[in-house]
């Protein structure tokens, strides 16, 4: 099967998703923008770590604000990552239905 093929393929299978099942576009629609979040929270929480480690002076365990910044980031970052793992599980179901719809 050429890649023309492939991608007419699978145009034609969500398109036909979309018309069967538009709840199920719109939840791939809501995981794509979540997912976007989560990876822009995060690359947020990384860059408010990376100044705070070049910032500080002396000794970074004996500067608090440090310390609680480096907390509060640990504590929303596993957040984020278990949303992120529910939106790829529920991205991966999708993927399937997805898939049986083609083959059908």
């Amino acid at each position: 099967m050429s890649i023309a093929e492939l991608c007419s393929s699978s145009i034609t299978g969500i398109a036909h998703v979309h018309y069967c099942r538009p709840e199920l576009e719109e939840e791939r629609q809501t995981l794509i923008v979540t997912s976007a979040n989560n990876r822009r929270q995060l690359k947020e929480i990384e860059d408010k770590i990376l100044y705070t480690l070049s910032t500080s002076e002396g000794n970074i365990l004996e500067n608090e604000t440090a310390i609680q910044i480096l907390d509060s980031s640990k504590i929303l970052s596993d957040e984020i990552a278990k949303k992120q793992k529910a939106c790829d599980c529920i991205i991966s179901r999708l993927k399937l239905l997805l898939y049986c719809y083609k083959i059908f």
